[in-house]
C-alpha cells in the first residue's frame, strides 16, 4: 500500500473524526446550499452524489479496468469516506473509525468487497426542464420527482496483501468486510485472476486459489450475474 496515500487518508479520517458537531453541520450546510431546493428525503438511495466531498470519483469505480482506479486498502478507505459525506447524519451510521479498525484486524490475505448503490441528477433532468441553474445554486421545478435522479454503482475489491514470493496466492473474503448498501442483491460473486484463467466463485469465509506459471503483475478480474467487467485491482508477486 502507498504509504504516503495511507497517512493522507489517515488524517483525512481524523479531521472528520475530530471535527465538532458544529463544524459538521456547517459542513453539510455549505454541501447543500447549491441544493437547497432539493427535497433530501426523497433521493432513492440515500447517497447522492452531488452531495458528497469525492475523494476519488465514483465514476472511475464502475467495475471497469483502467490504469488511474487502482484498488487497495487506502482508495477503498476514501471511497467509503466519500460515500458517508454524502449523508445527512454524514459519518453517524458509516464510521470510517469502524471501517478502518476492522480493516486493520483482518488477516493479511483478506479480500474487502466495496459495492454500493447511489444517486445522481440526471443530464437529461436540465434538458426537461426540471433542474435549471441560477448562478451557483440549482432550482427544482419538481423536488420530489424521481425523474430528477439515475441511479449508478460503485465497486471496489481490495487486496490487503499485494506482494507474494511465491507462484501460489489464496485469498478469503470475511464477510465482515462485505461493504455494501446492496446485499440482498449480490447473488453471484465470480473472480479470475489472469485473464484466460476461468472464473472461480467467491463465497464468504471460503479461501480462494490461484497458481501463477510465471513472475510479474497481473490483473485481477471480477464478474458477477450482471457485469463480466475488470476488477481495478492489480496483484503483484515476485
Amino acid at each position: 500500500m502507498n504509504k504516503n496515500l495511507l497517512l493522507f487518508v489517515l488524517l483525512f479520517l481524523s479531521l472528520f473524526s475530530g471535527a465538532r458537531a458544529q463544524n459538521l453541520k456547517e459542513l453539510r450546510h455549505n454541501l447543500d446550499a447549491p441544493l437547497q431546493g432539493l427535497d433530501f428525503s426523497k433521493i432513492p438511495t440515500g447517497i447522492l452524489a452531488e452531495r458528497a466531498v469525492e475523494l476519488l470519483p465514483f465514476d472511475a469505480y464502475d467495475g471497469v479496468l483502467r490504469d488511474s482506479n487502482y484498488s487497495d486498502y487506502a482508495s477503498q478507505a476514501m471511497l467509503y469516506l466519500s460515500l458517508a459525506s454524502s449523508r445527512d447524519d454524514m459519518l453517524k451510521d458509516m464510521s470510517p473509525e469502524s471501517y478502518l479498525s476492522v480493516m486493520k484486524k483482518s488477516p493479511k490475505e483478506s479480500l474487502s468487497l466495496l459495492l454500493f448503490r447511489y444517486s445522481t441528477l440526471r443530464e437529461q433532468a436540465y434538458q426537461e426542464g426540471l433542474i435549471k441553474r441560477n448562478g451557483s445554486n440549482l432550482s427544482f421545478m419538481k423536488p420530489s420527482s424521481q425523474r430528477l435522479y439515475q441511479q449508478r454503482e460503485v465497486f471496489s475489491l481490495a487486496p490487503k496483501r499485494v506482494v507474494w514470493d511465491t507462484y501460489d496466492v489464496s485469498f478469503v473474503l470475511p464477510p465482515n468486510l462485505i461493504w455494501s448498501n446492496m446485499q440482498g442483491e449480490i447473488r453471484d460473486l465470480r473472480v479470475r485472476f489472469e485473464e484466460n484463467a476461468p472464473f472461480k466463485v467467491v463465497k464468504p469465509s471460503q479461501p480462494i486459489s490461484h497458481h501463477y506459471q510465471r513472475e510479474g503483475i497481473v490483473s485481477f478480474f471480477r464478474s458477477d450475474s450482471k457485469m463480466d467487467a475488470l476488477c481495478r485491482v492489480k496483484r503483484t508477486y515476485k
